[in-house]
């Protein structure tokens, strides 16, 4: 399949213009109990557009050495994301509250780990745990490369010494 095939395939199910939320973790196991979890909050799925998934990883991304990548959590089993989508801004609370239940709920199956293109816009403290002790060596990397913070527009490593955002 083409790349932008593959990229466009979610297209129909997250329209432009709707409002999204979302949360996730990394898990080390896909335990009865966080299947049960899962089941739980999904009976309450909200919003024409709400979705939760489950990325097997393993394979070729469990075969790289942790210190190979800037990602370490080569050991994580499963991604798991939650993520509400809705049109009407009067919802909002409504479903942010309920996209953060779901990630407090799936919290102690998880390795506290989390892939950084699935955090949120109020996750900027969670950078750190996308990279895990990578994190500093990272940081350290962008004050050679980019010590002004030049590239700042997503979830940031910033360069040695500054706090993450």
């Amino acid at each position: 399949m083409p790349y932008a095939t593959l990229q466009s395939s979610f297209d129909a199910g997250t329209p432009d213009g709707a409002r999204y939320y979302g949360k996730a973790h990394l898990l080390p196991e896909l335990t009865d109990a966080a299947i049960g979890d899962l089941v739980e909050q999904v009976g309450d799925l909200p919003g024409d557009f709400t979705m939760m998934f489950l990325e097997s990883l393993g394979g070729a991304i469990a075969r790289q050495p942790a210190d190979a990548t800037a990602w370490p959590f080569r050991d994580a089993a499963y991604g798991f994301a939650v993520q509400a989508g809705w049109t009407d801004p009067a919802d909002d609370a409504a479903h942010i509250e309920w996209v953060r239940a779901v990630h407090q709920a799936m919290a102690p199956h998880a390795t506290g780990g989390v892939y950084v293109n699935y955090l949120d816009t109020d996750d900027a403290d969670r950078v750190t745990a996308a990279y895990g002790d990578h994190y500093r060596r990272l940081s350290e990397i962008k004050q050679r490369w980019d010590p002004d913070n030049l590239f700042r527009a997503n979830h940031n490593i910033t360069p040695r010494g500054g706090t993450a955002g």
